[in-house]
């Protein structure tokens, strides 16, 4: 009779055989696990003993959003993202600039004028007037005095910021102030108009009073030419109302018929109303026709 039983199988893992051997009388278990795959950090490995293998489970952290500028880069050493990388720097702008930065195209844009253009002061000033003007009294505000002036517009010269009108042309004259050196770098353009108001004028050049009005306040109290004194004329003069009645006349005025009509005219010795009056002025002796005109007599 034989007895004895065989020894029962060993439980083996899924890639492990078992074989009896009969010279040992035992069973040998044979067969490595698989060896496990190299994971990344944010990665782990677990080993399936229903299909045999590893799985491994795991993804990588989500990747930032980033400006322009900057870079990502995936660090396995603290399994985290890097960002490096700096914003370009701003440029430099004057006080009428703004500098923002676009992201479409990774740049700075500079918005605005780097000299601001401005209008200056204006003033007029008389040709026969022989005097050095100072330009920078035509400038207004905080200004710095070590900028250049030069001639816009007018046939001129300029003695730094001094202009001399005697003599020139009338008209207009412009002249422009650079200040590039001040914290707002700035363009002013000034004016400066030629008349010829101060000049005594000639004879032949007769200026005549539009207005009379007799009432004590030192102005326009009489009838006045002037222009002619130095000429040797002599003035005749016709004063007519509005019906063509005399109501002054002289043969060698004076300046001196303030509203009042003679005793010989119509309506007798008293002052005129108020209203238009017509005038002849004859100077005689300057080969000019006769010149004619309106003058108003305010009386009341």
């Amino acid at each position: 009779d034989v007895t004895g039983d065989m020894p029962e199988e060993p439980t083996t893992e899924c890639y492990e055989t078992a074989m009896f051997n009969n010279d040992t009388c035992t069973w040998d278990v044979t067969g490595d696990m698989p060896e496990e795959p190299t994971t990344e950090c944010y990665e782990t490995a677990t080993f399936n003993n229903y299909s045999c293998e590893w799985d491994v489970t795991g993804e990588q952290p989500t990747k930032p959003e980033t400006e322009c500028y900057e870079t990502a880069t995936f660090n396995n050493y603290s399994c985290e993202w890097d960002v490096t990388g700096d914003m370009p720097e701003e440029p430099s702008t004057t006080c009428s600039q703004t500098a923002t930065f676009d992201n479409d195209t990774c740049t700075w844009d500079v918005i605005g004028s780097q000299i601001v253009e401005q209008t200056g002061g204006e003033t007029d000033l008389c040709i026969g007037d022989d005097f050095e003007f100072d330009l920078f009294s035509l400038l207004e505000g905080d200004f710095q005095t070590d900028g250049s002036w030069s001639v816009t517009t007018g046939n001129t010269t300029i003695n730094g910021s001094l202009f001399n009108p005697i003599e020139l042309e009338l008209g207009e004259y412009t002249f422009n102030y650079s200040d590039t050196n001040s914290e707002c770098p700035s363009e002013t353009k000034v004016t400066i108009n030629l008349n010829d108001d101060c000049i005594v004028l000639g004879c032949g050049d007769v200026i005549i009073s539009k207005a009379v009005t007799p009432n004590g306040d030192e102005s326009n109290e009489y009838f006045t030419l002037e222009g002619i004194d130095l000429c040797g004329y002599t003035v005749g003069l016709k004063i007519f109302n509005r019906w063509g009645a005399i109501i002054y006349e002289s043969k060698d005025y004076q300046n001196d018929w303030n509203g009042f009509a003679h005793s010989s005219s119509v309506g007798g010795s008293d002052k005129v109303p108020t209203g238009t009056y017509y005038y002849i002025i004859n100077l005689k002796g300057s080969g000019l026709k006769p010149i004619t005109g309106p003058i108003y007599v305010g009386t009341n």
